[in-house]
């Protein structure tokens, strides 16, 4: 009877600590993740830029009538140069410092966490619509996370 509550109570040791574990890496990603989107609010790009992965992942950057398949990186330099300020005007700014995300783990080549910042509320565009999500993809490097790439759902 005693090994089984001293079994018992070392699994739920067990748990709780790699529960904790959990909690403080969210809050850890959540901070850098942060920072990482106010320097994009500051829109100070020199810094992103070297916070950044060499190739970035950029749906936005592409036409949608082109039907070719594409993986949808380019350069971080091209990313910064053409298509940074196109992306991040105003509007998008302002919904973003509504801080309203969640935090999603991808595990890609491309990313390793996305956090989904709520930019349209469901029924806010119109009754019935689904609202829209734009997500910020970071992958981890040597020393902590790197922005690797935008995209937008639905």
């Amino acid at each position: 009877m005693k090994l089984k509550i001293i079994t018992l109570f070392f699994s739920m040791m067990l748990l709780l600590s790699a529960n904790l574990y959990a909690q403080l890496d969210t809050l850890n990603i959540f901070k850098q993740t942060d920072h990482i989107v106010e320097l994009i609010l500051k829109k100070d790009t020199k810094k992103l830029a070297s916070l950044s992965s060499n190739t970035i992942y950029c749906s936005l950057c592409f036409k949608f009538e082109d039907s070719q398949p594409r993986n949808y990186l380019i350069s971080k330099q091209t990313f910064f140069n053409k298509h940074f300020s196109d992306i991040f005007q105003k509007d998008l700014l302002d919904r973003l410092e509504r801080k309203e995300k969640i935090l999603f783990a991808e595990y890609s080549d491309h990313a390793d966490y996305i956090v989904w910042y709520t930019i349209y509320r469901k029924d806010e565009l119109t009754e019935g619509h689904e609202g829209g999500q734009f997500g910020i993809w970071f992958k981890k490097g040597k020393n902590g996370l790197l922005f690797s790439g935008v995209e937008t759902i639905p």
